[in-house]
């Protein structure tokens, strides 16, 4: 009897524990919504990634950012801007440059500057940096950016 007792308080704790875990709490939400104001489309689990959660919020003029936030810390992860027009400002509130900034460092030094979609994300060499990578229509270029420090760290072609 007490292990039937026991097992079922395991269960249970076990349960409550995930549950709270499970659960995308209105905070975060609202932080995506201040950095990108819109209409949230959706709010997930991020497809092929349980550990996160994914927020789309689209604006009034069209575009579509999408947010992912670690499960377990509740940090930001990764800004993906999916769809355009792209002439929207963001301060992404993680130290990193604004996007306007960002995106004018990484036009400069080219000729061809329509935007496809962006990304902002921590470094995968070094957690505590972030870097924005631009792609542009119509080629196979990218640039990638570092998102505290503006220096082009590679570009694509």
């Amino acid at each position: 009897m007490i292990l039937f007792l026991f097992i079922i308080l395991s269960f249970s704790c076990e349960e409550t524990f995930k549950d709270e875990r499970e659960t995308l709490s209105q905070e975060t939400i609202d932080a995506s919504v201040g950095i990108f104001a819109g209409e949230v489309l959706s709010k997930t689990t991020a497809t092929g990634n349980d550990a996160l959660w994914e927020i789309s919020i689209k604006n009034q003029t069209g575009a579509l950012v999408v947010f992912y936030w670690e499960k377990s810390t509740n940090l930001l992860n990764k800004i993906e801007g999916r769809e355009g027009p792209f002439d929207y400002e963001m301060n992404p509130q993680t130290g990193a440059l604004s996007l306007s900034t960002a995106k004018f460092l990484a036009f400069e030094s080219l000729t061809q500057k329509v935007l496809s979609r962006w990304t902002l994300s921590r470094h995968t060499n070094n957690d505590l940096n972030w870097v924005y990578e631009f792609h542009f229509q119509g080629s196979e270029t990218s640039i990638l950016l570092d998102a505290i420090s503006g220096e082009i760290l590679a570009m694509g072609f």
